[in-house]
């Protein structure tokens, strides 16, 4: 017997409309009808009349919802009282390339002190490899990059922080336009972080469908060391605008106006759905995410 088939019974009986308890479960409707002929089969009942408008339960129907809704009750409980228990044990961080060399260990820091029975543990990827380790299990959870309206699995929880804004970089003094297009640009070729990096394919697919190539100048590792390059002229890069304040090349490099570039880039704090008692230290852990990066942004 499943928990998601037991709520889905409970949702329909009480909004008596199985298009409403759709919609308060954020599930399609067949779906929702789908979870409910599954606790039918598993108990050996039928606990909805649908011959009736709207569909009512049945005389059976109406004693198990009673039980349901305790069942429901009792789980909700029963979760309580592990995301109240005292976080101790490992908590793995994940945080996204771009973002791991600027602030990080201040960060890490002030989530040990708050809870200094946690383990931290925390690994640097790509975006979406973030989100597939924590999808796994294999991380509990991560700061990572992605386009507004980004659609994430069903078992995770994505909370957007902080719009990113993202900035074509070049040396200081070396492009003295008030703004420019990408195909004033693509010639000077550009810094970037290897493949995998989602502002790397995003410029990529700009590039593309304007016809023009796709010309690297040096692939490089890391928002810091892509700083370095673009201030000793080596090419333009692309980061996040908040990375750059407080940057030791900051007065060494031009942000560009380019008026046929402005992805829309968001800062996601991303964990798996049922965190337990691990519930308070990621949201301490994303607080000071945000709050880091509104500070560069500033």
């Amino acid at each position: 017997m499943k928990l998601e088939d037991i709520e889905a019974f409970v949702a329909v009986v009480q909004h008596t409309s199985l298009t409403q308890a759709a919609h308060t479960l954020g599930l399609a409707q067949p779906l929702v009808s789908r979870r409910i002929q599954s606790l039918e089969e598993t108990l050996g009942a039928m606990l909805l009349d649908r011959n009736s408008k709207p569909s009512r339960p049945t005389a059976i129907g109406m004693r198990v919802y009673a039980q349901c809704v305790s069942v429901l009750r009792e789980t909700a409980a029963l979760r309580d009282v592990v995301a109240t228990a005292k976080p101790q044990g490992e908590l793995r961080l994940g945080v996204t390339h771009s973002l791991g060399d600027h602030g990080m260990a201040g960060i890490l820091a002030s989530v040990a002190q708050r809870f200094p029975e946690m383990k931290l543990q925390t690994c640097t990827g790509w975006s979406a490899d973030l989100v597939k380790r924590i999808a796994e299990g294999q991380t509990d959870a991560a700061a990572v990059l992605f386009p507004s309206g980004k659609q994430f699995p069903t078992t995770i929880n994505a909370e957007d922080l902080a719009p990113a804004e993202i900035v074509l970089i070049a040396k200081k003094g070396s492009l003295t336009r008030s703004s420019y297009k990408l195909r004033d640009l693509y010639q000077q070729g550009w810094i970037l972080n290897p493949d995998g990096c989602g502002l790397r394919a995003a410029l990529h697919r700009a590039l593309h469908d304007q016809g023009l190539p796709f010309n690297i100048a040096c692939d490089a590792f890391g928002t810091d060391l892509q700083l370095e390059l673009v201030a000793n002229g080596m090419g333009i890069g692309i980061v996040p605008a908040a990375l750059i304040q407080g940057s030791r090349h900051e007065a060494a490099i031009d942000v560009l106006k380019v008026g046929d570039f402005r992805p829309a880039i968001r800062l996601w704090l991303v964990h798996a759905a049922a965190m337990g008692n691990l519930t308070l230290p990621v949201q301490s852990f994303g607080a000071a995410v945000k709050s880091r990066f509104d500070q560069q942004a500033a």
